[in-house]
């Protein structure tokens, strides 16, 4: 089977080793909880999205899942081992990331071309009938200023159509590390815990946490957005919360995958 060949493991641990490397090197590890929550199935990750560092982040959630199995001797679940992430297709032309993007078969998407979309649909279909669970960021691009915004619902009806759960995961205080506007970590993790207020940021500056997970029987697509757009919401500090008024769903919710 082409998700488990021995090249593309290969490609999944090299990505592995160089989101650790950029991760330890800028002090940003963060603290991973509620990983008992993963299904052992394939499953669609998705979190919120204010730095560049959130792809590492997300990346490093699966070694983690990984290690908590071997630690316990017991074996990795399907969908708890192999993944692919869901970007835009401009994440190619980026020298370094765009290649291993390619070499990993990541599914990216143009959100102008419909049938770059209807494309990217049946690459998340094939690749979760092999096992392979995805990450996403469904707000489509990072938050300026740190705050969860309303979701594209591509992702949504990919989890309807295949009956796949939808798993939310809130990214506590990314924005900090590096903002969007950053070309590089502004401050090293350690740091920010000396600097930032216990109680804000739960008692973890950087942490990453696993909610249980959605699954899409019985609910709308609108249902099942909202649902994970609020469990999201409950794992991030004060400053990052939805403004007032803000819902999973916009005026410019569309068909888009990402």
């Amino acid at each position: 089977d082409l998700a488990h060949s021995s090249q593309h493991i290969m490609v999944d641990r090299v990505t592995t080793f160089w989101a650790h490397s950029t991760l330890g090197a800028s002090g940003c590890y963060p603290a991973y909880k509620g990983l008992e929550n993963a299904p052992d199935e394939p499953a669609i990750y998705i979190s919120n999205h204010a730095s560049w560092m959130d792809m590492p982040i997300m990346g490093i959630m699966f070694y983690e899942m990984r290690q908590r199995h071997r630690k316990k001797g017991t074996s990795i679940p399907t969908g708890q081992d192999l993944f692919k992430c869901v970007g835009k297709d401009d994440l190619l032309k980026l020298p370094v990331l765009g290649k291993a993007i390619a070499l990993g078969r990541h599914v990216t998407v143009d959100r102008e071309d419909r049938r770059s979309q209807v494309k990217a649909f049946r690459s998340i279909q094939d690749w979760m009938s092999r096992g392979v669970s995805f990450v996403t960021f469904p707000e489509g691009k990072r938050s300026a200023d740190g705050r969860l915004r309303s979701f594209k619902r591509g992702v949504f009806k990919i989890a309807l159509a295949r009956g796949a759960k939808v798993v939310p995961v809130s990214i506590v205080s990314s924005q900090h590390i590096m903002p969007k506007a950053a070309l590089l970590p502004t401050v090293a993790g350690d740091l920010l815990r000396r600097r930032t207020d216990e109680k804000e940021y739960q008692g973890e500056p950087l942490a990453v946490i696993m909610h249980p997970p959605i699954d899409p029987e019985g609910l709308s697509e609108e249902q099942l957005a909202q649902k994970a757009f609020d469990a999201i919401a409950s794992g991030l500090p004060e400053g990052q919360k939805p403004l007032p008024g803000v819902m999973a769903s916009s005026r410019e919710s569309s068909s888009e995958v990402k």
